[in-house]
């Protein structure tokens, strides 16, 4: 990341700290969109190979997100909520397909460990039914999603009755260990 583009990032943490200081309370954390929106106004591009970047605009966009549900959201957040680009619908719809190629070209060549299952390591069905779990482990640990049973096909990868024992990963956690997966770029 540039110098600039660490002058122009939204840092909601940093926000607060210097209204703190300055005796200005800050009297609103930004919505998801007026990040989105200032992201956009200020040309920021976060390139794949600087995964800090990244990690620190998805804790701020989580915050907003977080901030604006536990204030009442001014408009309810749908599948059809949208950035300007793209609705959520579609966003998890890529994210779907783009984890089965993944996944599947893995488990075909035996580079990681790739399976599904409709129950959680502990026997029960994934959200009481009607969902499946499909984990990949990697060197750097495991990696996981839930998808609806209609999409069960589009994983090919080994069935068990039982997903392996799940290691406490979050988001943030699958998120560094694909980034750490990546070759840095020349």
């Amino acid at each position: 990341m540039t110098k600039q583009e660490q002058k122009d990032a939204i840092n909601i943490e940093a926000v607060n700290a210097r209204a703190k200081e300055e005796q200005t309370p800050m009297t609103k954390i930004p919505s998801v969109v007026e990040v989105v929106e200032a992201i956009r106004q200020r040309h920021i591009h976060l390139k794949a190979n600087n995964p800090v970047g990244f990690v620190h605009l998805f804790a701020d966009i989580k915050k907003a997100l977080t901030a604006e549900r536990e204030a009442g959201a001014r408009e309810a957040i749908t599948e059809d909520t949208s950035d300007g680009y793209h609705t959520f619908k579609e966003l998890y719809e890529f994210r779907k397909i783009y984890n089965a190629t993944l996944f599947n070209e893995w488990h075909e060549q035996g580079k990681y460990y790739v399976h599904k299952s409709t129950k959680h390591s502990d026997g029960e069905d994934c959200f009481g039914g009607g969902w499946f779990i499909v984990v990949a482990t990697l060197p750097t640990g495991d990696i996981s999603n839930h998808y609806e049973m209609k999409d069960w096909d589009l994983f090919v990868c080994e069935t068990r009755e039982v997903a392996k024992e799940w290691d406490g990963h979050s988001s943030l956690d699958v998120l560094q260990r694909l980034q750490a997966l990546t070759p840095p770029t020349k």
